[in-house]
Formats: structure tokens, C-alpha cells, sequence
């Protein structure tokens, strides 16, 4: 059983009056967004009639402090920012958000790191909300790390995972091909075992080759067909075997890198993906973040963690 999951930069865009751009407007409820750790959390609410004549919406960062995702009356607002619509018959600009991540060590942080939210009006109508735009700034700090807690009971082993590569039944890959085999490692021996539980398979086939060329005048057969771009040529652990279900990746003759996930425990729908270059993060219980990055001149791959390069291969 596999899981990935994409990470992202996440931009806020609020539209006032005159927007040509399709996006939501706040309902009725308050919506919430999770903005920082902890329980800080964030909220758009409908602003009242006295606040913006001509309607608008109003933006609140607010401590959640009894965990039930909504802004109570008894809660703390740590900063609250109105913004209203442009009044009727006047041609307006689109108010744009963004979130961005402050540097650690910056001073007027106490934890030295933190959130910084933008705001400004799209005057350029690009949608983009630029340096040169931004009128408010305002920053949420993070809260500083906590004392160093007692040490814990001991951990009971954990089960990892094992696998064994065998050759594909000629009747299920007509140009040959590998069985990947997959077992909880209940023995702790890291070595694949059909007894242990757990048992799940993945078969990939070769491509077929091509014929053998008519003989011309000279008497020579033609050349075999080269190796099929996704024949299968290394399996990949982010961060190692480090949990009991351990996502794995597959690289491929051609250089790409290709994912497994499920969408249920039982692995009963497990679908393949091709993976860009970009960060991602796996759901396996390692907080395991992995990059995949090609190369300037696009000949070489490589896969990083831990602040380096792990594995790097050829683009065919």
C-alpha cells in the first residue's frame, strides 16, 4: 500500500468589486483555513453593513484555543483585516493576498521565524500580486519550541517491508518482464518471504522486441528493436526503509520516475503515476520530503533528501 502526496505553495487571492477573475465569494458560514501551526487558524466572514457600505468580506487570524476549526466569541483574534467592495459605478481593482514564509532569524520574531500576509490591489490586472503592489503587511510569528519533554517508554519494533524481484510469466508479458514482490517483514530477516503477511505484487513488462529484418542482397538480419523506454531499472525509498509501509518508486529506462498509491488499505486500487520534477511528501507516518530535479541540459536526473543528492541517472 502506497500513498504520495504533493506539496505546494499556497496564494490567497481576494477579488472586491470590478474583478474579472471567477473566484469565490465568502459564504454565509465562516470559512477556515489552517494558516501557521498550533492553534491558529484562519477565517473570512461577510463584514457588516457598517463596515463596508458596499459589502465585503473580512479576514481574521485568530487562536483557536478550544480546537473546533470556528471563530467563537471567547476566542482571540490575533489580527483582523476588513476589506470592502468598490462602491456601484466605480471601476475597481481586484484586492490580492499572498502568504510568505519569513526567513529564521528575523528579528521581530522571538521564535525567529513566522508568516508574512500581503495585501495590495491588482493595478497592473495581471493577477499577481507584486512587491510593488503590496500596502499591508502584516506578520503572525511562530510560537517558540516548547521544552524538552521526558524520555518516552520503549517503542515496540516495528515491521518493515521486503521485496523480491522475480521474472514475469511468459503468458503475462509477451516481451518478458518482473514481478515485484512485497511482504510485511514480520521475521525482521529483510528477506522476502511468501509466508509472511502482507503479500502484494506489481508486474511491469519489457516492450516487445521488434523482428528480425528481411535478409538483403548482402545476407545480413536486421537489428533488434532497442530496450522499451519504460522497462523498469531500480526501485527507490525516499529516506530509506524507514516505516512498516514503505512508499517505493520506480525508475525507468528512459529516466522517468513512476509512483504507486492506494486509495484503501486493502491496495485494491492502486493506480501508477508519473512524477515531475518538484518536492513531494509521502504519507507513510516518515514525514519523509523528497525533490526530483533534471538537469539544465536535460541529460541527467536526480533524487534528494536530507539536503542531498541520493541517486542520480542518465535521461535516455
Amino acid at each position: 500500500m502506497f500513498h504520495l502526496i504533493l506539496s505546494a505553495t499556497f496564494i490567497l487571492t481576494v477579488l472586491g468589486c470590478g474583478a474579472r477573475y471567477n473566484i469565490p465569494e465568502p459564504s454565509s458560514t465562516t470559512d477556515k483555513q489552517t494558516v501557521a501551526g498550533g492553534g491558529q487558524r484562519f477565517a473570512v466572514q461577510p463584514a457588516t453593513s457598517v463596515e463596508c457600505a458596499a459589502g465585503g468580506s473580512v479576514y481574521s487570524i485568530y487562536d483557536d484555543s478550544n480546537g473546533n476549526s470556528s471563530l467563537d466569541v471567547e476566542e482571540t483574534v490575533l489580527n483582523r483585516q476588513i476589506v470592502c467592495n468598490g462602491t456601484s459605478g466605480q471601476n475597481g481593482f481586484s484586492t490580492l493576498f499572498s502568504l510568505d514564509r519569513v526567513s529564521t532569524g528575523f528579528l521581530a520574531c522571538a521564535s525567529g521565524s513566522g508568516l508574512q500576509i500581503n495585501a495590495g490591489l491588482d493595478t497592473d490586472a495581471n493577477s499577481t500580486l507584486e512587491a510593488s503592489e503590496i500596502t499591508q503587511a502584516q506578520i503572525l510569528c511562530d510560537g517558540q519550541n516548547g521544552a524538552v519533554g521526558g524520555a518516552g517508554p520503549a517503542g515496540v519494533s516495528g515491521t518493515g517491508v521486503v521485496f523480491k524481484s522475480v521474472p514475469a510469466l511468459p503468458g503475462d508479458c509477451a516481451g518478458g518482464g518482473s514481478i515485484l514482490l512485497m511482504a510485511l517483514d514480520v521475521g525482521h530477516t529483510g528477506v522476502y518471504s511468501a509466508v509472511y503477511p502482507g503479500q502484494q505484487s506489481v508486474t511491469l513488462c519489457n516492450g516487445v522486441n521488434g523482428t528480425n529484418g528481411a535478409n538483403g542482397t548482402n545476407g545480413h538480419d536486421g537489428a533488434d528493436a532497442p530496450v522499451a523506454a519504460y522497462s523498469p531499472v531500480d526501485s527507490i525509498m525516499p529516506c530509506g526503509n524507514t516505516v512498516a509501509y514503505k512508499e517505493v518508486l520506480l525508475r525507468l529506462y528512459n529516466g522517468q520516475v513512476l509512483a504507486s498509491f492506494s486509495n484503501d488499505t486493502g491496495g485494491t486500487m492502486t493506480r501508477l503515476s508519473f512524477l515531475p520534477d518538484g518536492t513531494f511528501m509521502t504519507t507513510d507516518n516518515s514525514a519523509c520530503t523528497f525533490t526530483l530535479a533534471t538537469s539544465g541540459d536535460g541529460q541527467t536526473r536526480s533524487i534528494s533528501w536530507a539536503n542531498q543528492v541520493q541517486m542520480s541517472w542518465s535521461m535516455h
